[in-house]
């Protein structure tokens, strides 16, 4: 019977009856490795083999944990909520400033003021500055 499935150490790896690798990137040498019996026969279904066979000779449960494969992962997966948390803290500032600007009691001010306002700051910044470099 030739092996619908081979387990290496680092997971399940599984091929064709008619031997044809599962490949997890085109052109690649290496058959797709799962870490889960269960991912591996969603993307069989994925692939259109709705039955397929498993030999589980040489798998070792015990080897397999504690081992990672992606131990960027938890890291990865940080970054992408905090980019969320971020993303909502963002859009909620955009929703308030849009709901500040549309009401009726918003006060504008003048660019040519805010110009000048800023003017006099930086005015008043460099005399601080020359006055702290005289001591």
């Amino acid at each position: 019977m030739p092996p619908w499935s081979q387990a290496p150490a680092a997971g399940t790896s599984l091929s064709k009856c008619i031997g044809l690798s599962i490949r997890s990137r085109p052109n690649c040498g290496e058959p797709r490795t799962f870490r889960k019996l269960e991912t591996a026969v969603a993307f069989m279904q994925d692939v259109g083999l709705g039955q397929f066979r498993v030999d589980a000779r040489g798998y070792d449960r015990q080897a397999q944990r504690g081992t990672r494969r992606r131990p960027d992962a938890a890291a990865a997966l940080r970054r992408a909520h905090e980019a969320k948390a971020h993303d909502t803290w963002f859009r909620q500032q955009v929703e308030i400033a849009v709901a500040e600007a549309d009401d009726s009691a918003a006060v504008w001010v003048d660019h040519a003021a805010v110009k000048d306002d800023m003017r006099r700051q930086r005015e008043a910044l460099r005399a601080r500055i020359a006055k702290a470099d005289a001591r």
